[in-house]
């Protein structure tokens, strides 16, 4: 989809025809509404979705396509919230020109997955926390919350066992992919047998003590690079 009909954008439509044979945007009223072959009110929970996928899961072609949407909406806004349409074609031309809560919250959840887009990330949170409640409708507030949740740090961590570091964490954090410790150090101080520590890319000055062991048992310790990153 994004290499045939958004290569600029990265966007992708409310809804995708022909999916088994070859992908294409729904024509008009297919389902919904005009908007349905456009990013409209079902596709801009996109960049949480794929988001998600990336810092819970690692999946690096889900960076690649949000790396895409990413630089689109932060040239087109001129890096700034308050100028996000809710709604754009496919090729970034704009449907409306206010901003809506929908199209607003879930581009933070997209804008972690690099630390170059921190700035990016400050300025979508404090306009996502300065819209009030009753501003928005359910839809909107639910996007809110959940893309909230994530940036926070506080999305439920699975695997309790298996921790990561990042140059931008925290060794205060938890220790999760999206409340990152800063240090190996911190790592190598909490670690229990059988922990994993996932380290994300980035420059790391520091000497390191282990003082833990893992063991056959209970299981070893592992430290490795977070997905491909090196």
């Amino acid at each position: 989809m994004q290499t045939n009909y958004s290569p600029t954008t990265g966007l992708l439509p409310d809804f995708i025809v022909k999916v088994h044979s070859s992908p294409q945007p729904a024509p008009s009223n297919y389902l919904e509404s005009s908007t349905d072959g456009k990013y409209s009110y079902n596709a801009c929970r996109d960049p949480w979705r794929i988001g998600m996928d990336y810092l819970l899961n690692g999946d690096t072609r889900a960076k690649v396509e949000l790396n895409k949407i990413n630089k689109f909406i932060k040239a087109k806004a001129n890096n700034n919230p308050a100028n996000i349409s809710s709604g754009y074609a496919l090729n970034g031309t704009q449907l409306h020109t206010y901003v809506d809560l929908p199209f607003l919250a879930p581009f933070a959840v997209s804008a972690m997955i690099d630390e170059t887009n921190q700035q990016w990330l400050n300025d979508l949170w404090s306009s996502i926390v300065a819209t009030q409640l009753n501003n928005d409708n359910y839809y909107g507030n639910t996007l809110k919350m959940l893309s909230m949740v994530a940036v926070s740090g506080n999305w439920w961590n699975i695997k309790s066992d298996t921790f990561y570091v990042a140059p931008n964490g925290n060794d205060n954090n938890s220790g999760t992919q999206l409340s990152p410790w800063k240090t190996i150090q911190h790592s190598c101080d909490v670690a229990t047998p059988g922990s994993t520590i996932l380290i994300k890319s980035g420059t790391y000055n520091e000497k390191i003590t282990m003082n833990v062991s893992g063991n056959a048992d209970a299981g070893f310790i592992t430290f490795k690079n977070f997905s491909n990153d090196t």
